[in-house]
């Protein structure tokens, strides 16, 4: 639109700056490591930006102000902290996921079936930073929500169940061997 100039840094962040006001206007979060390239979209409201690792995310926007509401760069992070999920750092990956199921509560509600993933996802980082009551709380939530939209016959509520149990199990284990230390 020639009004709005587009910065990146070494903060992994995206920076854009009204440039009449030489304001800034919002700050953007999504990569995973230094952005490296930045280009709008003929349209003017579609930036498309990439990091070092080689992460592409869309940022699309009409006006600016809900630019984080593009399903490609919801479903990009989902995807970046995913791999931070099997490799680290799991606070990168808990990070992405708290502003994926942010945006996805607020797009889809609680109960679709991609919220209830993400909020899944972020019990797994919680667990592999070893948070254990962090996970066994936001799971017993989304167990709660996903019988609640399909019934505790359903396979993901099944699931969610196995998980709720293997995490009390070890959780009880685990305070039974320090018991034993003492």
């Amino acid at each position: 639109d020639g009004r709005t100039l587009a910065t990146s840094s070494t903060d992994r962040t995206i920076k854009l700056w009204d440039l009449r006001s030489r304001q800034l206007l919002r700050t953007l979060y999504g990569h995973g490591n230094v952005v490296g390239g930045l280009a709008f979209a003929r349209d003017g409201n579609t930036l498309v930006s990439g990091s070092r690792l080689g992460g592409i995310l869309a940022w699309h926007a009409s006006p600016l102000a809900e630019i984080q509401r593009h399903p490609l760069t919801i479903n990009s992070m989902n995807d970046l902290a995913s791999t931070y999920l099997l490799r680290g750092p799991f606070e990168r990956a808990e990070n992405l996921l708290q502003q994926v199921v942010d945006q996805r509560r607020e797009q889809f509600g609680n109960g679709h079936p991609l919220t209830l993933k993400a909020i899944t996802s972020l019990g797994q980082a919680f667990r592999k930073q070893e948070r254990w009551s962090d996970a066994m709380v936001i799971w017993e939530s989304n167990l709660t929500a996903h019988v609640s939209a399909f019934g505790l016959a359903d396979a993901r509520s099944q699931a969610l169940l196995g998980k709720l149990s293997n995490l009390y199990s070890n959780r009880v284990m685990q305070a039974d061997s320090s018991a034993e230390a003492i």
